[in-house]
C-alpha cells in the first residue's frame, strides 16, 4: 500500500491512486486541511484512496502494510527530518520513500536537500521530476531537483 503525506488538492493522489488500482493496493493520504481533503476526494472518486485528517507532526503515523511513502508536506528542516524518520519506521530498508521539493529552499532557509545531505543515515537513490529552474509558484528559491527517492544506508 501507499502512504501520501500532504495531499493538497489531490493531483499526486490521483496518479498514485491509478497506480495502486493496477496493483490491487490502496492509497492512504494524510492531510491537515479539511477543504483540501474534500477537493482531493472529488478528484479521486472511484479510486482506492482513503483520506485521513491528521497533523503529521503531532499525531502518530498509524497506517500499516505500507511499501511506498510519498512526502509533500512542510519543508521546514525539523519537519522534513520527522517526515523521513516516520516514513522509514513504516517501510524499513525494503520500502520506497520519495520526497517532493528536494531542490526548494524556503523563505526561512530550510530545504529537503539540506536535511538529507546533513544526515548520514540517508542516501539519495534517484533524482526525479524537473531539474533546476522548475516553477515553484513563488514559494522559495529552487536550487536542485524537484523530488528524490531516498533510502537508509
Amino acid at each position: 500500500n501507499i502512504l501520501e503525506v500532504g495531499c493538497d488538492v489531490g493531483n499526486t493522489t490521483y496518479i498514485l491512486g491509478n497506480a495502486a488500482v493496477q496493483k490491487a493496493k490502496r492509497v492512504y493520504s494524510y492531510e491537515i486541511d479539511e477543504k483540501r481533503i474534500e477537493e482531493a476526494k472529488s478528484l479521486c472518486r472511484g479510486l482506492s484512496c482513503e483520506f485521513i485528517k491528521k497533523d503529521v507532526y503531532n499525531e502518530p503515523w498509524d497506517v500499516s502494510n505500507i511499501g511506498f511513502v510519498f512526502i509533500d508536506a512542510s519543508h521546514e528542516n525539523k519537519d522534513v527530518a520527522l517526515d523521513l524518520e516516520n516514513a522509514f519506521k513504516l517501510v524499513g530498508k525494503s520500502g520506497v520513500v520519495v520526497i517532493h521539493d528536494y531542490g526548494l529552499v524556503t523563505r526561512s532557509g530550510s530545504s529537503v536537500k539540506s536535511v538529507i545531505e546533513s544526515n548520514e543515515q540517508y542516501e539519495v537513490v534517484q533524482f526525479l521530476g524537473e531539474e533546476k529552474d522548475w516553477n515553484n509558484l513563488g514559494s522559495g528559491k529552487v536550487i536542485d531537483w524537484e523530488a528524490v527517492q531516498v533510502k537508509l544506508k
